[in-house]
């Protein structure tokens, strides 16, 4: 198997983890035809080494305001959203958000906030209301920068473990 650092460096740009452990603590890394189907499923051009160089380079060119999907469990506290924004630190700025909830709800929150050098991050009190299930969440930010971006948001059940689970903990593999 050739080696090809473009392919891995998109493959993980995209949000593909490129290697695991494994439940018996070996390391396991994807191979090359594997990351180039994932990544042609998702409509990325990636079929040479040459050619996720091109595409590795359109994405750095582009900012990105939020990652595609996002994890958060149901109830409070508070879904935190975090954002990526081209503003200097201690610039204020305005954002909405709206939820598309699976149910087909639609939930609404947004305010003023203040950038924070790297990633700044919003409070969306809407999604604590959020049962689990797959939702859209869609950002609006306007001030001195005006962006848009939409995020699949995921909300996983909070479930209630006896005490005793503590002393050996929960595995399950997510696919």
């Amino acid at each position: 198997m050739s080696e090809r650092p473009n392919l891995r460096r998109l493959a993980r740009a995209c949000g593909i983890e490129c290697e695991f452990v494994d439940a018996f603590g070996k390391r396991r890394r994807a191979g090359g035809e594997t990351l180039e189907a994932i990544l042609a499923a998702m409509g990325v051009e990636a079929s040479s080494e040459a050619a996720a160089a091109r595409t590795l380079a359109q994405l750095e060119g582009q900012a990105r305001l939020l990652e595609p999907v996002r994890v958060c469990t149901a109830g409070p506290p508070a879904t935190r959203i975090r954002v990526d924004l081209p503003l200097n630190a201690g610039m204020e700025f305005s954002w909405t958000a709206e939820i598309e909830a699976e149910d087909g709800r639609s939930l609404e929150c947004g305010g003023t906030a203040v950038a924070s050098d790297g990633e700044t991050t919003l409070e969306a009190a809407a999604a604590a209301r959020l049962g689990p299930g797959y939702h859209r969440l869609r950002l609006n930010v306007t001030g001195a920068v005006r962006a848009q971006a939409e995020q699949a948001l995921l909300v996983t059940p909070r479930l209630p473990l006896p005490a005793a689970a503590f002393g050996f903990g929960v595995y399950a593999n997510l696919y």
